[in-house]
């Protein structure tokens, strides 16, 4: 899936908004793939991209879904971690999200996530329970309180 990202960003003449595109689905081929660390490349050339002068336009796609996505795998895959990466892309992703419920609490899940890989325990309690509070679903809820646990356990969330 890397080498299909850096294939595709060759391609003389592709459009910004095309390749961005094709980098997201990618990064969605490799998580049903099982190939979830091929994420954190994908992602960061798709990172780059929205932080700079030509931004992509993809419908229902936005900055804080790329900078939201990179900071979570970066905080919870073994693999790959990179706590305080992860931690500013999630603090930037707080900051994005606004007011907007469902990406307040998602971006909270992240920096709790990121603060747990970074030893900080105690702060990741913090944010992931004012994340469960903000939770729009009991589903969502429910996925947060396992974080929770592991956190009070003194265990960062991994993702399987």
């Amino acid at each position: 899936f890397v080498a299909a990202a850096r294939a595709y960003a060759e391609v003389p003449g592709i459009k910004p908004d095309e390749l961005a595109r094709i980098l997201w689905d990618l990064q969605n081929d490799a998580i049903e793939a099982g190939h979830v660390e091929d994420c954190i490349p994908i992602l960061g050339r798709l990172e780059a991209m929205y932080g700079g002068d030509a931004t992509p336009r993809i419908p229902g796609i936005s900055r804080w879904d790329v900078v939201n996505s990179l900071a979570w795998y970066l905080a919870t895959l073994p693999e790959g971690s990179d706590a305080q990466q992860a931690r500013t892309l999630a603090e930037e992703g707080l900051k994005l999200a606004g007011e907007d419920r469902l990406q307040r609490a998602q971006s909270l899940d992240t920096l709790a996530a990121a603060l747990a890989r970074d030893g900080d325990l105690a702060g990741a309690v913090l944010r992931i329970e004012e994340a469960v509070t903000l939770a729009p679903t009991p589903q969502m809820a429910g996925e947060f309180e396992k974080h929770l646990e592991a956190y009070r356990s003194g265990i960062p969330w991994t993702t399987p």
